[in-house]
């Protein structure tokens, strides 16, 4: 074989390794990705609250960007994933106060409106995008669900 022919097959098989990182890391992007507010990923469910993506059908899909814990001293938000990496989907948190930004996208269109959240203990809450009013998109959170069997 020539040297510019083995030139070719290494710029092929380098051309092949890029589209496979590409797909690699946009896939891992797009997974269902859990984030916890907490340290101790093995607490029961009685002791948190969980904060998950609607089951119903909706042009918009919401992503958690970032969330702020209401009434601590400490007023930073923290951010659960980034735009390179993607954001997640759900979201544990301890029960307490929450502000939570979402990234709610369909297509190219996107948006960040934020919801506040009273979070309780055993709760699943559901988060949905919607077309609001004067073209703005909103986000909702509904409790689905509860270990004390208070919701449906």
């Amino acid at each position: 074989m020539s040297t510019c022919h083995n030139l070719y097959i290494v710029r092929g098989n380098m051309k092949k390794f890029l589209i496979l990182m590409c797909y690699t890391i946009f896939l891992s992007g797009c997974s269902n990705t859990v984030s916890y507010q907490y340290k101790d990923k093995t607490l029961p469910d009685e002791q948190i609250s969980k904060i998950r993506k609607s089951e119903q059908k909706s042009l918009w899909q919401p992503y958690i960007s970032d969330y702020l814990e209401l009434g601590k001293a400490n007023k930073d938000w923290k951010s659960v994933g980034s735009g390179f990496t993607y954001y997640s989907t759900a979201l544990n948190v301890l029960p307490g106060k929450y502000a939570i930004q979402f990234y709610c996208v369909t297509g190219s269109a996107y948006a960040y409106p934020t919801a506040t959240l009273n979070a309780e203990a055993g709760y699943v809450y559901e988060s949905r995008c919607f077309n609001a009013v004067d073209g703005k998109i909103g986000v909702e959170l509904k409790a689905v669900k509860s270990s004390q069997n208070h919701v449906k």
